[in-house]
């Protein structure tokens, strides 16, 4: 998977009936021509909508190898994400 920065800033995705998606156009998510070419041809319609459509979300990780939390805020939005400064999952 994504390290959870990359996760929180992919573009993003909601789906709208059964042939419908909702994809994100934003400044920090969006759609590389290649995906929505290929949603298409896999024959979805998609829906441009605005960062602001989609849900918000804060993350909490865990690093193994530096055995410490971290926290990752909404690149979309105001806000942050804190972790404990010790301890373990």
């Amino acid at each position: 998977g994504l390290p959870l920065d990359a996760a929180l800033a992919a573009p993003r995705v909601h789906p709208d009936g059964e042939r419908e998606l909702r994809i994100e156009e934003g400044s920090v998510g969006s759609w590389s021509p290649a995906a929505r070419r290929a949603l298409e041809g896999a024959g979805f319609t998609l829906v441009p909508s605005p960062s602001g459509y989609f849900g918000r979300v804060h993350a909490v990780g865990w690093d193994p190898v530096r055995n410490e939390a971290f926290g990752v805020a909404e690149p979309r939005w105001n806000g942050a994400a804190v972790a404990p400064a010790s301890g373990s999952p």
